[in-house]
């Protein structure tokens, strides 16, 4: 009997963990149209050093994700990560927020968890997909260096915008699609002088404008660079998307420097942004994934289930299961 030809389109956690997982049963093809792995589970080079500028930490709290992190955890690539966080009021007041539960990074860089578990795949990069044609069994993936396939599935794992845009999924599929919110973020990087007396924990920002801030420093593996990161608040990034990226750049740090007062902060050596359209999930799907069968069409991704890089992992893991018929 053939093995069934599948091609997931994005190399993040869902997409990394639906194709590990079904690579025993189907000759999976992945699909990246970035240069690197891990979606935002990012990390940015850049001239000045490396930023994680997607995704701070994740949480573990289904026991599959940790059975599945287990080797990770113990060589150390993937370490808890951070102790604590603290809440920072409208007004600059301080207090120490709950955690619910522990939470971890990646080392060196939040891209490394991607990059061990892309082991043994085959993941076509810097290829971006402009369409998808045919019929199921036979689907072709047009892309912007030429055609892939013919196919027998096709798992889309892009954000559910994108995933509605892309996929001839049938009426059901689709209004279940676009039914999903997600919400936008800008990512301020900054490199500041090493030895400023910058925060030994994160900053949760309880701000119209401002979301979180951390360290990059302070994360296990990191080298010690003075790169501090910046996410902006949802709800305002959403209403600034279309703004020219130098003047959301500046009227966050601007935002930054009268709740912070950090010299450091205020006069930083270099300051980069970068905008996430699609960053977090406002209103779910509420299943683990979309599933056409009569197409040969699926998706799954951290917008099915919730806000959580877990989510993703979960998301994928299942759709996994349901098509390889897995325990």
């Amino acid at each position: 009997m053939n093995r069934p030809r599948i091609a997931v389109i994005g190399a993040g956690m869902a997409g990394l963990t639906f194709a590990r997982t079904i690579k025993p049963h189907a000759d999976v093809t992945v699909i990246e149209k970035s240069r690197g792995l891990g979606g935002r589970m990012a990390t940015r080079q850049t001239e000045n050093g490396s930023f994680d500028h997607g995704a701070q930490y994740f949480t573990v709290r289904d026991p599959r994700f940790a059975s599945a992190l287990a080797a990770d955890i113990d060589d150390g690539s993937v370490q808890p990560w951070p102790d604590r966080v603290i809440g920072i009021a409208t007004d600059g007041r301080r207090h120490e927020r709950p955690q619910s539960g522990p939470t971890y990074i990646a080392v060196p860089g939040m891209t490394a968890l991607a990059k061990s578990w892309a082991k043994g795949l085959d993941i076509q990069l810097n290829r971006t997909v402009k369409g998808i044609a045919g019929t199921a069994g036979a689907w072709m993936i047009e892309t912007d260096q030429g055609p892939l396939g013919p196919f027998d599935w096709v798992v889309s794992t892009a954000p559910a915008p994108q995933t509605a845009a892309l996929m001839p999924l049938g009426p059901v599929e689709m209004a279940a699609c676009q039914s999903v919110s997600m919400q936008g973020c800008f990512t301020l990087m900054l490199t500041v002088k090493t030895g400023q007396d910058l925060p030994d924990e994160p900053l949760r920002f309880d701000h119209p404008v401002l979301g979180w801030l951390a360290v990059n420093d302070t994360k296990p593996g990191r080298a010690k660079s003075g790169h501090v990161v910046l996410h902006s608040n949802n709800a305002w990034a959403d209403a600034n998307l279309e703004r020219p990226p130098d003047a959301v750049r500046d009227d966050l740090h601007a935002a930054l420097v009268t709740v912070v007062d950090i010299p450091g902060l205020s006069q930083p050596e270099n300051v980069t942004i970068h905008r996430w359209r699609y960053a977090n999930v406002s209103k779910p799907l509420d299943r683990p994934f979309i599933l056409d069968r009569e197409r040969g069409l699926a998706a799954c991704g951290d917008w099915c289930i919730g806000n959580r890089v877990e989510a993703a992992f979960v998301s994928g893991l299942e759709l996994a299961h349901a098509l390889a018929d897995l325990p």
